[in-house]
């Protein structure tokens, strides 16, 4: 696996929050390892919960391609 030059934060439509760890190559598309942010890396804050995550992880469409 390989570690992004710049790992970066972002927010699904479901509104859950995900880090970026990193990639590989997978043929000719790109695998990414993604992890959701329960705590605030920065100052520790609690923004999450699993049970918050989980729920809003069931609205996603799993039919979707993974990013």
């Amino acid at each position: 696996m390989t570690v992004p030059e710049n790992s970066f934060f972002r927010i699904e439509e479901n509104e859950v929050l995900f880090l970026t760890i990193g990639y590989t190559q997978i043929g000719q598309r790109t695998g990414w390892l993604d992890q959701a942010v329960i705590f605030c890396p920065f100052c520790g804050k609690k923004l999450q919960d699993r049970e918050e995550i989980a729920l809003n992880s069931q609205t996603t469409n799993p039919s979707d391609p993974i990013n």
